[in-house]
């Protein structure tokens, strides 16, 4: 797995020296988990940068009543952490559940950090991520902006098509802010115009 990982951040930094590569080969660990398991709940202190290396994670918050809302959707080659962000050691309020069996990248925020100061590939790698995950959020943003609700699952056919293919319908439903039942209309109605 963590040559898939290299092989990825090549791409971006086909200049990537050993001792950087070293160091986050030295720093990290793998973490598997199964689906429908919590990685992370809103309370806990987790003071980890994790790269997802395959699966699927979904990021939720809580409202004041306490209902549960997806709000980032996290595939192979995104990121996540447990705090504000990489520079903050504030707790963020997020859960994070594999929706799929998923296989992470952890590193501590510290050891991060650290690198993203010793190493320019370090620093690319994350730009890189930190930029995936801000296209993706316009991806959704977008997607929300749509008040008809065929717009909207028509919207994110054409913008997440790997998204839509790979997450349960219970989940899409979920992401789109919709029942599973209207959903499944939906779906069935693309199918037939398209």
């Amino acid at each position: 797995m963590f040559d898939h990982f290299y092989h990825f951040w090549k791409h971006y930094c086909p200049d990537i020296r050993d001792i950087a590569r070293a160091y986050l080969a030295t720093h990290h660990r793998m973490v598997m988990y199964r689906r429908g398991e919590v990685i992370k709940v809103p309370d806990d202190y987790f003071p980890y940068l994790c790269i997802v290396l395959d699966g699927t994670v979904g990021g939720y918050q809580y409202n004041r009543s306490g209902k549960r809302s997806l709000r980032e959707l996290l595939l192979p080659m995104d990121f996540f952490t447990g705090t504000e962000h990489t520079f903050s050691d504030r707790k963020a309020s997020v859960e994070f559940v594999a929706l799929r069996a998923t296989t992470s990248l952890q590193i501590t925020i510290a050891d991060a950090r650290k690198a993203q100061s010793l190493f320019f590939e370090v620093s690319e790698l994350f730009h890189v991520l930190k930029q995936r995950k801000i296209l993706r959020l316009r991806k959704l943003v977008a997607l929300y902006q749509e008040d008809r609700y065929y717009d909207r699952y028509a919207l994110f056919r054409e913008l997440l098509p790997d998204v839509a293919t790979t997450l349960t319908n219970g989940t899409q439903a979920e992401l789109l802010h919709m029942s599973l039942g209207h959903l499944k209309k939906l779906k069935k109605r693309y199918v037939e115009e398209e």
